[in-house]
């Protein structure tokens, strides 16, 4: 599932997630959602509207639009301390695991 992300009329970013079975989960054993990739242009960061647009594509994953599920995976550079702190606000926790040297983290219980 990929969606651009809007304030008002302009793009200013995407997100691209998924939906995977225990059996397809390759970080855990529980139905689950994912999120690929979670962007905001650097013109629009800062403003709050990354968090705004995070915490909507969270409500919309909990509408299990294609299935139900137990957890939501994301990975992130771990650099990026922008991210790391945004995910941790909304409950994210560390998995310990990496993919592709990025830090994988989880919610769990959506």
């Amino acid at each position: 599932m990929t969606y651009a992300i809007y304030d008002d009329v302009t793009m200013i970013g995407f997100i691209m997630m998924y939906h995977d079975t225990a059996e397809e989960n390759e970080y855990g054993d529980e139905d689950c959602y994912g999120i690929l990739r979670f962007m905001i242009d650097k013109r629009y960061q800062g403003k709050g509207l990354g968090k705004k647009a995070f915490q909507k594509a969270l409500d919309y994953i909990k509408t299990y639009l294609q299935g139900e599920a137990q957890a939501i995976y994301i990975s992130y550079d771990p650099a990026n301390t922008v991210a790391s702190q945004l995910y941790s606000q909304y409950g994210f926790k560390g998995t310990g695991e990496t993919d592709e040297d990025e830090d994988i983290v989880v919610k769990l219980g959506i």
